[in-house]
């Protein structure tokens, strides 16, 4: 599960925001972007703080963004400063990601 976890928190565009009324963080962004976040929510994963922690400790390569012709989004991170290894994550439509893995 925590393959998992650092995977939907590394490679996701939508962002977490305060709902004034609920005063609840709630995910915002894509359907699928946000659902991903909302699932990490409902498994009681700390998804406020891996957020912070990846955009203040985390180096980020590369972001190639999801394109209707690529059916897929990459990104790289070194999660573990400068001198650990890079971590390519990539999610998409099965049908392009599966072949692709070894």
């Amino acid at each position: 599960m925590q393959l998992i976890t650092n995977s939907i928190i590394l490679n996701n565009t939508a962002r977490i925001e305060m709902n004034d009324e609920t005063q609840m963080y709630e995910a915002q962004g894509s359907s699928i972007e946000a659902g991903l976040l909302k699932f990490l929510i409902k498994q009681e994963k700390p998804v406020v703080d891996m957020m912070q922690q990846r955009d203040n400790s985390a180096i980020r390569h590369t972001f190639i963004p999801f394109s209707p012709a690529r059916k897929m989004m990459t990104v790289a991170y070194q999660t573990n400063g400068e001198h650990s290894p890079v971590e390519v994550i990539v999610k998409g439509a099965p049908e392009v990601v599966i072949p692709l893995c070894t």
